[in-house]
C-alpha cells in the first residue's frame, strides 16, 4: 500500500468522512435543527459556494481552468449514461412515478460538496480551478436533465422558462463565469474585497459537510430494494466507470483523471430530494438514495484513486 493512498485516506477521505458522521450525530443529539441545515445549506449555496469558486478560478491560469476535452468527456459520458439509464429504467421497473426518482439518482452527483471536498484537499490551485470549471459545466447539465425526467415522469410539473431563468442565475455559474472573466483579464479584486470573499470560502467544505450529513435520513425501505440497488451500482460504479475508461481511451492524465473520478463518485445529491419532495414524488425513496450512495460512495473513491495513481 503506497504511502500516497495511506495520505488520501486519512487526510483527505478521513476529514470528510468524520465532518458527514459529526453532522448526522449533532443533529440525532439535537444540537444543531432542520431550521440549521436549511439555513446553513442556503448560505452554502448562495455565498460561500460561490465565493470559493470565484477564489479559486479567478487567481487560476485561464489556459489551465477551462478544460475543453475534460468537459467533453463529462458532458458526453453523463448525457450517454443518461440516455442508457432511462431505457433501462423505463423496462423495468413498472411504477411509472418512481422512474424519474431513480434515473436522477443515477447520475446526479453532489459535486458542489463531496466532489469539491475531495478536489480541494487533494489538488494545488490551479488543479482546483480547473476541477472547479468542469463541475460548473455539469451542474448545468445536470439541472435540465433533472428537470425534464421529473418532469417527464411526476405529476407537478416545473415551467421551462423559470427552468432556464434559475439555471443561468444560478449563484455558482455566475459566479464562474464572472471568476472566468477575472482569469482571462487578469484582473485583481481590491484586497479588502478579496479578503472578505475569503473569509466567505472557508465556510464552505465544513458547513457545507455538516449540512449533507445532517440531512443523511433512512426511511422506510420496504419495496425499494431493487431500485435502491439499481441506483447505487449506476451511481457509485458505472458512472464514473464509464467517465473514467473514457478518460482513460483519451488519454487524460492523472490529475484529470482524478477530477472526472471525484465529481463522478460523488454521491447523490441532497437537492434531488428536495425537488422529487416538491414536485410530489417518492419522497422517501429519493432520501434513500442520497444516504446510500453517501455511504457507499466511500470506499470506491477509495478503490478508484488506489486505481489512477
Amino acid at each position: 500500500m503506497s504511502s500516497e493512498f495511506i495520505n488520501f485516506s486519512l487526510n483527505v477521505i478521513g476529514p470528510i468522512v468524520v465532518l458527514l458522521a459529526a453532522g448526522k450525530i449533532l443533529f440525532a443529539t439535537g444540537q444543531i435543527s432542520d431550521g440549521f441545515v436549511a439555513g446553513g445549506s442556503k448560505l452554502v449555496f448562495n455565498i460561500a459556494l460561490p465565493a470559493l469558486l470565484f477564489i479559486s478560478i479567478s487567481q487560476a491560469d485561464f489556459g489551465k481552468a477551462a478544460n475543453p476535452a475534460m468537459i467533453t468527456i463529462g458532458i458526453v459520458g453523463t448525457l450517454a449514461f443518461f440516455i442508457a439509464v432511462l431505457l433501462v429504467v423505463r423496462f423495468s421497473f413498472q411504477c411509472r412515478a418512481d422512474r424519474g426518482v431513480i434515473v436522477q439518482g443515477a447520475f446526479r452527483a453532489n459535486l458542489g460538496v463531496v466532489g469539491l471536498a475531495f478536489a480541494a484537499k487533494t489538488f494545488g490551485d490551479d488543479d482546483f480551478a480547473q476541477a472547479s470549471v468542469y463541475m460548473g459545466s455539469l451542474v448545468l447539465l445536470y439541472n435540465v436533465l433533472s428537470v425534464w425526467i421529473l418532469n417527464h415522469y411526476l405529476p407537478k410539473q416545473l415551467h421551462w422558462s423559470a427552468t432556464v431563468k434559475d439555471t443561468f442565475t444560478n449563484p455558482i455559474v455566475v459566479a464562474i463565469l464572472m471568476a472566468l472573466i477575472f482569469s482571462y483579464f487578469e484582473l485583481q479584486l481590491p484586497k479588502l474585497l478579496y479578503i472578505s470573499t475569503e473569509y466567505f470560502a472557508q465556510l464552505t467544505l465544513p458547513l457545507a459537510l455538516l449540512c449533507t450529513g445532517a440531512a443523511i435520513r433512512f426511511r422506510g425501505m420496504a419495496g425499494q430494494y431493487k431500485a435502491l440497488t439499481f441506483t447505487t451500482v449506476c451511481k457509485c460504479l458505472l458512472y464514473p466507470l464509464l467517465l473514467v475508461g473514457a478518460g482513460i481511451h483519451f488519454n487524460l492524465d492523472a490529475v484529470e483523471l482524478l477530477t472526472v473520478l471525484f465529481m463522478a463518485i460523488a454521491p447523490t445529491a441532497a437537492v434531488s430530494f428536495i425537488m422529487v419532495k416538491n414536485m410530489g414524488g417518492n419522497a422517501d425513496l429519493a432520501a434513500n438514495i442520497v444516504a446510500i450512495t453517501t455511504v457507499i460512495s466511500v470506499p470506491i473513491t477509495l478503490m478508484g484513486y488506489a486505481f489512477i495513481i
